[in-house]
């Protein structure tokens, strides 16, 4: 239920998206219809409006919710990455001695080579 969330947030916003959009589409063309029927510019108008801005908008709006998931997502990702790392004291960098730079170069390569 809450494997892959990042994922099923950003299908979350595509849905959201090709909902709104289709709603706004539809609405845009009962406005059309009801203009061309009854012969009023205003619903005509408003009608052709609606179906362009509407989808634009319900794509805007859905940004949030899509990036939250790609962050949550990437959160995931670096927190993979690094739980392996341990943490180093500063009292390793304060030691001179050569076995000690020489275990924080190792550290080094490995984040390199990640």
């Amino acid at each position: 239920m809450y494997n892959n969330i990042s994922g099923k947030i950003k299908s979350l916003a595509k849905f959201l998206f090709g909902l709104f959009a289709m709603l706004g589409i539809a609405s845009g063309l009962v406005l059309l219809f009801i203009g061309l029927t009854e012969s009023v510019n205003d619903f005509i108008i408003s009608g052709i409006i609606t179906i362009i801005v509407v989808p634009i908008i319900a794509w805007i709006s859905t940004w949030l919710l899509y990036g939250f998931g790609e962050l949550i997502e990437k959160t995931c990702i670096i927190a993979e990455n690094t739980e392996n790392l341990r943490y180093i004291s500063p009292e390793f960098f304060k030691k001179t001695d050569r076995r000690y730079i020489k275990e924080l170069e190792e550290l080094q390569s490995k984040l390199i080579m990640k």
